[in-house]
């Protein structure tokens, strides 16, 4: 005898043997990249109860795999031939995998950027401290993912061990400040001590100013672009500031009614743990001055989404071929901004003091405040054409 439920509570279970089995049919929307009519899984319980929460668990899990999939073939084209299928076929036995790992610990599965987009700290952590501490040393699954990440496995841009280290790093502090902060200070950290060695240091390449002129700074470019986006890519050129930055500020750290226009980076409201971050003011000139004037009151529809940001421009500058090189990222106007201040001969503290970056020389006092700080940007702004924001000022920041 076998009892199968489809609606209501009991919505995609199955049983069979007195053993509960999730067994839920493809959505139409997504059955040109997954070939399966039903996805399928042993939920290993008698209880009707466990069975309900574990097949929440893999409903969230296979939601996020159909999206990943959608995504995927949206940037590099519906997947066509064996090579495709086996490496899809792989895949598809690393998720199932995952989604057992996480069931066993009393967790849904979740990919590492949506966890990091969606979960609170305290449940981030409370998965951490689900795994064994042998799996938490220098060779745990951890470990392993990083290599693979680093070997190219299942990606297509190879990271380097400075961006592995980067990121390790940026976990062996938030996890020591949690608890600091807690009160705990016995709790051993998993990160510690933990990191590769090799090249630790790989600039990206800055972009040339006849490029960001010619090739970015085009009236129309981004007009089909969100106007929030449209708005960061010209605060990024003349600000120098990270994504992650930008994406949290609040109305109060936009100050466009000062003597010198300016915003107002807190390191509080940064999601990303940097040691370097200092709270500091930088002004505001030329298309970023000017982009500002539309989003007033800051981006709320990316707060605290700076990968979503980063991935979505990265991905509209390669589709409009504004990168001069592979190696060229959205990130490359930070190391642009840098490279414009040292050839205009701009003071090291005040670099330091405008990039966020920690002054190694005696503390730096800016003479005139931000209306010198300004000045100083005015210098290096690019010119731009007014027609650049015909569109931008009249449209709606929530379009």
């Amino acid at each position: 005898m076998s009892k199968v439920a489809y609606g209501g509570d009991d919505r995609c279970l199955h049983q069979r043997g007195g053993r509960w089995h999730y067994q839920r049919r493809v959505p139409r929307a997504f059955a040109h990249i997954d070939p399966r009519a039903y996805s399928k899984k042993a939920l290993k319980t008698s209880s009707l109860e466990v069975a309900r929460k574990r097949r929440d668990l893999i409903e969230q899990a296979d939601d996020e795999w159909w999206m990943a999939l959608a995504v995927q073939a949206a940037q590099t084209g519906d997947m066509n031939g064996d090579g495709a299928s086996i490496l899809r076929a792989a895949a598809e036995q690393r998720y199932k995998a995952a989604v057992t790992r996480a069931m066993s610990y009393g967790f849904g599965y979740c990919s590492a950027d949506v966890l990091a987009e969606t979960k609170a700290l305290v449940e981030i952590l409370q998965r951490i401290e689900a795994i064994p501490t042998e799996r938490l040393s220098p060779r745990s699954k951890y470990r392993r993912w990083w290599k693979e990440r680093m070997r190219g496995v299942g990606v297509s841009n190879p990271v380097t061990p400075n961006t592995a280290n980067r990121h390790i790093g940026n976990m062996r502090t938030l996890y020591e400040e949690y608890y600091k902060y807690m009160g705990k200070h016995d709790v051993e950290n998993p990160f510690r001590g933990f990191f590769f060695h090799g090249k630790t240091y790989n600039k990206r390449p800055p972009f040339e100013d006849d490029w960001v002129r010619r090739k970015i700074l085009v009236p129309g470019l981004f007009d089909k672009m969100r106007l929030e986006l449209q708005v960061i890519i010209y605060v990024l050129i003349e600000t120098g500031a990270r994504i992650s930055e930008i994406c949290n500020l609040e109305p109060e750290d936009i100050r466009l009614d000062a003597e010198a226009p300016h915003i107002v980076i807190r390191p509080d409201r940064q999601k990303e743990v940097k040691a370097e971050k200092s709270e500091r003011a930088i002004p505001l000139v030329g298309v970023a001055l000017e982009a500002m004037k539309a989003c007033p009151d800051g981006f709320p529809y990316y707060y605290d989404r700076s990968t979503l940001v980063s991935n979505n421009l990265n991905n509209a500058f390669r589709l409009r071929g504004l990168f001069p090189t592979e190696k060229h990222k959205v990130y490359s106007f930070r190391h642009s901004f840098e490279d414009r201040m040292l050839v205009a001969g701009l003071d090291y503290g005040l670099r330091c003091a405008l990039i966020g970056h920690k002054n190694t020389r005696p503390e730096y006092d800016v003479k005139g405040g931000l209306a010198f700080q300004c000045d100083q940007l005015l210098r290096i702004a690019h010119p731009f054409d007014p027609a650049l924001f015909d569109g931008l000022l009249r449209a709606p920041c929530a379009a």
